[in-house]
């Protein structure tokens, strides 16, 4: 296992499995909420498709910088040509209550929101990987906020009245948190990846070694830097 994403980086980069690992543990709460939010039919298999296909072009990625528009710039298109079809949640916890918020939204809204705030990137990033302009982003956005206030003010159930980016990126890192418990799924994920076999929900996993709780410290100690 590699120490550093930079490591990781240059494993995949040169063709090597040792970063596999590595990068999908760092980038799978994020590829899980946007297959979740995007179009949640065979989440694991969708998952490993991205990934699959991420690491068939592992030589394209340069540095630790370049690895959010790269996994990015592959995952959307294949999020958005599939079905539009968000998972269902219906938990009373604020996180799962901001989730069908999200889930409520337009696609294309849904998806700004994804790629500004969960993801980080910036509108000009964010419309390259779109294929679109940067001002049809920031309209997406937009839309997305004002829809978000108008379902906060109905539900009542926050404790803040105020839907800003800063309230989004808050309960978006909640989310991303809570995502990083599906240890069984990404370690699914992961072993399929680096095997080169189709995911299946039905697929069992190895002699487990004591991995519970791997990804939780993974964000815990922010190990990657």
């Amino acid at each position: 296992m590699c120490v550093t994403i930079a490591e990781a980086v240059a494993c995949v980069r040169a063709g090597q499995q040792d970063g596999i690992s590595d990068i999908i543990s760092y980038t799978a709460p994020n590829i899980w909420l946007a297959v979740s939010l995007l179009c949640s039919e065979q989440i694991g298999g969708t998952m490993t498709e991205i990934y699959h296909r991420a690491f068939a072009c592992g030589s394209a990625l340069h540095s630790p910088s370049d690895l959010r528009m790269w996994l990015c710039g592959i995952a959307y298109p294949i999020l958005l040509s599939k079905p539009d079809v968000p998972l269902l949640r219906n938990g009373r916890t604020d996180s799962e209550l901001f989730f069908r918020m999200l889930a409520a939204l337009p696609r294309e809204e849904r998806t700004a929101v994804l790629l500004l705030c969960a993801e980080g990137c910036t509108a000009a990033q964010s419309a390259q990987i779109l294929n679109i302009s940067e001002i049809e982003v920031k309209r997406a956005m937009r839309r997305a906020r004002v829809a978000l206030a108008d379902q906060a003010k109905r539900e009542r159930a926050f404790a803040s009245d105020t839907v800003n980016t800063a309230w989004i990126l808050d309960h978006m890192k909640d989310l991303r948190e809570q995502q990083a418990q599906q240890t069984e799924l990404f370690e699914t994920v992961i072993r399929c990846v680096r095997s080169g076999e189709a995911f299946s929900e039905q697929t069992e996993s190895p002699a487990k070694a004591d991995t519970r709780n791997y990804f939780q410290k993974l964000f815990r100690t922010r190990r990657f830097r």
